[in-house]
């Protein structure tokens, strides 16, 4: 039951009653500010999303360029191994292949023309499917660095990630050392996102890196676990009492040569 105060409450003409949906609407408005180049804050439209604004920009908003739902952004590296996938499933449709032989469980000799007839070796990462003329799959044709494994794989697992990041950083190892690569083809028709990213790029190219210095509350936090366990990481990390954020032995390790202690 209502009390006596609610009641002229609602029979007040000044009292309103807060709409949720106008408290929500504002809270969409309350963006947080672009942290980033001036140029890229000049360029920003508020109305847009963070993807909506890479793409009007020409640029990629992921290095892993895979829309939602199995759909491609079309940028010119994934352009380029589509059109290979595209030409590599176009010549299999047209490929009929005899069934196979029951006996020794070979591909017939139709296979091996079919194969032959095929346009240049496969590239890493596709695979070419053969089938007999019922429809049925016969052969599933890897590329070649997958299927056989070879020294050069066996030499690639047996190195650390440092090596193998300078190995993929070398220009023979790397697909494309052009930065446009990874721009996007769907730029503004005027033309204004070309002078953003040439903008930006040389930003980049201007830019010093920053190195991070130790505050001093974590020196003092690191120094007492060095006063009371010296080098040895692993009871630091045991250390409950001192090792209060509970790091590992080596993110101790790292950070107290960061620090220099």
């Amino acid at each position: 039951m209502a009390n006596p105060r609610q009641r002229r409450k609602v029979r007040s003409a000044s009292h309103k009653p807060v709409r949720q949906s106008r408290r929500a609407n504002k809270n969409l408005k309350k963006q947080p500010p672009i942290k980033g180049p001036k140029v890229l804050q000049d360029a920003w439209d508020k109305r847009k999303t963070v993807r909506q604004n890479y793409m009007a920009l020409g640029l990629a908003h992921s290095l892993t360029p895979t829309d939602s739902g199995g759909k491609d952004i079309s940028h010119m590296l994934s352009q380029k191994y589509d059109n290979v996938a595209s030409n590599l499933s176009s010549s299999n449709s047209n490929q009929v292949v005899s069934e196979a032989n029951a006996e020794s469980g070979k591909i017939s000799q139709g296979a091996t023309t079919a194969e032959s007839s095929s346009n240049g070796k496969l590239p890493r990462g596709f695979g070419r499917i053969i089938r007999d003329e019922s429809g049925a799959i016969v052969e599933v044709i890897l590329a070649e660095d997958e299927e056989s494994g070879g020294d050069e794989a066996e030499k690639d697992m047996e190195l650390d990630p440092l090596e193998i990041d300078n190995l993929l950083r070398q220009p023979g190892r790397q697909e494309s050392g052009n930065a446009s690569d990874w721009l996007l083809g769907n730029n503004e028709k005027d033309g204004s996102s070309i002078g953003v990213v040439k903008a930006l790029e040389a930003v980049s190219a201007s830019g010093t890196k920053i190195v991070r210095a130790t505050s001093a509350g974590e020196t003092r936090y690191l120094a007492s676990l060095v006063e009371a366990h010296g080098q040895d990481f692993e009871k630091m990390a045991r250390d409950r009492r001192r090792n209060v954020q509970q790091y590992t032995a080596g993110q101790l390790k790292r950070a107290i040569a960061k620090a220099g202690l």
